[in-house]
């Protein structure tokens, strides 16, 4: 709702006007909930994905890979058609595609971090053309991952209105407790 600046109480009966009946054929015509898939096939099978509008929070302790997890999930919704958003509390966008570029590639952070001393040239070459085809499948599926760095403290109804525009299907702040 603070994404949409919307508000209104809805309210349906079983019973009563048995005004969920209309509700009910919706959902057997195959317009009920829409499920973004996340990639894991274990969490995707149980529950079909994260429902378009949904609020999730990933909980861990400090180094405990949310943002790891975050990125690995941006890809793979986008993957499936998603747009979309990273805003990196804690780290720059720089940071947040070197993170992207380790994983599409299979090259360490720490080579990553001092290429010129630690990769060769055709190792160089060969990331860029893994990073590139990964983006590529991404624009290819019709999703994005937009990496969103504010400039500044922020609060969430604020950052929600400037991504506003952007029309994202799936927002993640990595991480809630750094916002205004």
């Amino acid at each position: 709702n603070a994404a949409k600046h919307t508000r209104g109480m809805t309210v349906v009966s079983r019973g009563d006007g048995n005004t969920t009946l209309e509700i009910a054929k919706n959902i057997l015509r195959g317009n009920g909930i829409d499920y973004i898939p996340t990639g894991i096939r274990a969490y995707d099978a149980e529950s079909s994905g994260i429902p378009r509008g949904a609020f999730m929070i990933i909980g861990a302790t400090t180094g405990g890979g949310k943002s790891t997890a975050i990125s690995q999930l941006a890809e793979n919704m986008a993957l499936q058609g998603a747009r979309v958003g990273v805003v990196p509390l804690e780290m720059n966008n720089t940071e947040m595609v070197m993170r992207d570029l380790a994983r599409a590639s299979g090259v360490s952070l720490t080579d990553l971090a001092k290429p010129r001393d630690k990769m060769s040239v055709k190792m160089r070459k060969q990331a860029y053309r893994d990073y590139r085809k990964s983006t590529l499948d991404i624009d290819k599926r019709g999703g994005c991952v937009k990496l969103i760095e504010p400039g500044g403290d922020v609060d969430i109804q604020t950052l929600l209105a400037e991504v506003k525009p952007f029309e994202l299907d799936v927002l993640f702040i990595d991480y809630i407790g750094l916002l205004k």
